[in-house]
């Protein structure tokens, strides 16, 4: 049976045949597995966060940019200190490189009126995960390391070459150009890994080279979610004398309204709606000033 892959927020689609396997399970439902014709092999290496593999990862890490998946829990603080996910999984990496002991939860907390340090957050890592990560970073060390800075053969101007594991973890090289082609983009526009469209194209071709120019979808390129600006002073003068005149038209058909019916209206009458006109001016200047 064919199944469709979704990519960039229904933009791009692609078709391709997978299997579906299902079986009842109890009384009231039914358990579905399906296979893409590729990936069927999984090596899953070891999940030790050691002291060893923490300075090997971190030797290379501090040494260039990268990027990690946004959504996925490596070590986490419960409450956020860092501002980029990639200074925080750095953080935690130099501490298990220099913490023998260093344990993958920290959850208790003792009260105290002093707020506690950095190093005695409670937080929370995937031992798994980090060490994943940390694998990956060693196996690309030679490769991120290892390149010319200027291109002499980029013909299409500069180009960003990735690398993205099944870790989250996203490196990059940028070749760069002197020419009137616009610059290299930064890896770090694109920091989902496995989950990114290319990726996902370039597994399911595999042994064939995919070309995947980005393209922004359309929501994300509307600007309704934005804040407006500040009302200037300027405005603000304008709407005040905007609210004057109003006032003055609006008083101004009120007399003129006593004056017709002058003869008619009793004196008591006259005054009352003096009075309530009064009352219009005060409470529409009041209202004023309070939305201001």
């Amino acid at each position: 049976m064919y199944g469709k892959n979704i990519y960039e927020y229904g933009i791009r689609a692609s078709l391709e045949e997978r299997e579906y396997h299902w079986r009842r399970v109890i009384n009231h439902y039914t358990a579905v597995v399906v296979l893409p014709p590729y990936g069927r092999r999984h090596v899953v290496p070891d999940s030790t966060f050691t002291k060893q593999l923490a300075e090997a990862a971190l030797k290379t890490l501090s040494r260039s940019d990268f990027a990690v998946q946004p959504d996925w829990l490596y070590c986490r603080h419960v409450e956020p200190y860092f501002d980029m996910r990639e200074s925080e999984v750095l953080h935690f990496i130099r501490r298990r490189s220099d913490e023998p002991n260093f344990v993958m939860t920290k959850l208790k907390h003792l009260y105290s009126n002093i707020p506690p340090g950095l190093f005695d957050k409670t937080y929370q890592c995937n031992e798994q995960l980090m060490a994943r990560l940390c694998k990956e970073a060693v196996a690309t060390s030679s490769w991120i390391n290892d390149h010319e800075m200027e291109c002499t053969t980029c013909q299409l101007g500069a180009v960003t070459a990735f690398f993205a594991g099944e870790g989250g973890l996203t490196r990059w090289q940028q070749y760069r150009v002197t020419s009137t082609h616009a610059p290299a983009p930064t890896g770090a526009a694109w920091p989902y890994g496995p989950a990114e469209p290319w990726y996902r194209r370039a597994v399911a071709a595999a042994g064939e080279l995919t070309v995947h120019a980005p393209v922004m979808p359309v929501r994300r390129m509307r600007n309704t979610d934005a804040s407006p600006p500040p009302v200037s002073e300027s405005n603000q003068n304008y709407n005040c004398r905007k609210l004057i005149l109003r006032l003055f038209l609006c008083t101004c058909r009120i007399i003129r309204i006593f004056v017709i019916h002058m003869q008619t209206v009793k004196k008591s009458h006259f005054i009352r709606l003096l009075r309530l006109s009064l009352v219009y001016w005060k409470s529409s200047i009041l209202f004023f000033f309070i939305i201001q």
